[in-house]
């Protein structure tokens, strides 16, 4: 059965590289890709959140919001509310 997928253009899209996995927990680090659709502008905008995915370390600034902006053929970054403390682990990339 084949299932129809609309995306609304201007939306990037982080996606989990889990080709491997049978469960989330194991590949909760693996690397991480942006699926970009374009709006008539040729713009996009995208949300990004991580944490250590097992601990209430959340609430003490161990998180990440990043904002994710594809405009005028460049894709930008920048950090979404207060300070954080969470490091990107070494095995977890964006693509």
């Amino acid at each position: 059965m084949r299932q129809g997928i609309f995306i609304r253009g201007g939306t990037i899209i982080p996606k989990l590289q889990h080709e491997d996995c049978m469960a989330i927990i194991p590949c909760f680090m693996n690397p991480i890709s942006l699926e970009i659709y374009l709006d008539e502008a040729m713009e996009a905008k995208g949300d990004l959140y991580l944490d250590d995915g097992k601990s209430h370390k959340f609430r003490d600034g161990q998180s990440a919001h990043i904002k994710f902006e594809f405009k005028q053929n460049s894709l930008s970054t920048s950090h979404s509310g207060k300070q954080s403390e969470y490091k990107i682990p070494d095995s977890q990339k964006v693509t």
